[in-house]
């Protein structure tokens, strides 16, 4: 599919989410679109995705979606970059978001996004004129860059799996992605609002995940070992903490 009509879709794809047209979103998303929502940990599949969509398409009038930069397409990608104000569907408080959208295209449809999200206030001081964090200043990030080191680090970890590595550091993650620590864990922190190291033991159970999924897989802690575990009790927490239940659980669902 040629750039042209990515950014058209794209365009499309935009003004539905900001015309709060829950049908038309959904037309967009190709048969086996695949959600990964990396700041909560989720990933959503297509029988899920209108409920997905309903909580975060804005339908008040007090609820807005803006874009904050130009689209941008790199082949078959896209990146989108937006602020939304909505309102808590529990507590029914207005709140401000700054996210990103990777999104590929298949099929003219869009097929898979990674999304990172974080409350502005995160982003942004208490000060009048929503200046920018000084501290993201000072190591050279601005509210673009968040979501742009947020992808290379997710990039890099896909490309090389370096978490198999049990004893990967911060510094050697710095170095292979032409990040400072101080930005990689600025982004973690507060924005992913996780830790490098459970960053690292998010990507060793989503790893793991996918092994369990293949034919007769090897048992669970010959799988945590070999992908950078060091020790059973740090796997079974990071495991729990990913799906909610225990990998004995997991693996009777699974099977039935």
């Amino acid at each position: 599919m040629q750039e042209q009509k990515i950014r058209e879709l794209m365009q499309t794809y935009r003004r539905c989410w900001m015309a709060g047209d829950l049908n038309a979103v959904l037309s967009l998303y190709h048969p086996d679109i695949r959600v990964n929502n990396v700041s909560e940990g989720l990933e959503i599949g297509p029988e899920a995705m209108a409920d997905y969509v309903s909580l975060f398409l804005p339908t008040q009038p007090e609820e807005v979606l803006s874009p904050v930069d130009r689209i941008r397409v790199d082949g078959d990608t896209a990146i989108l970059q937006w602020e939304i104000v909505m309102r808590q569907r529990k507590s029914g408080m207005l709140k401000s978001f700054a996210g990103v959208e990777i999104i590929q295209v298949k099929d003219e449809k869009i097929y898979r996004i990674r999304e990172f999200s974080t409350p502005l206030n995160h982003l942004r001081t208490a000060q009048a004129g929503n200046k920018a964090d000084p501290m993201a200043c000072r190591i050279g990030l601005d509210q673009n860059r968040l979501g742009v080191v947020a992808d290379d680090l997710q990039t890099y970890f896909d490309s090389s799996q370096a978490f198999l590595d049990p004893d990967l550091s911060l510094a050697q993650v710095a170095e292979a992605t032409g990040y400072t620590r101080n930005q990689i864990s600025y982004v973690l922190n507060h924005v992913l609002e996780i830790s490098f190291y459970e960053y690292l033991n998010r990507a060793r159970v989503e790893a793991i995940l996918l092994q369990l999924q293949q034919p007769e897989p090897k048992g669970v802690t010959e799988l945590a070992f070999s992908m950078g575990f060091n020790s059973v009790s740090t796997f079974y927490k990071a495991f729990k903490k990913r799906t909610g239940i225990t990998p004995s659980a997991y693996l009777k669902q699974v099977s039935a």
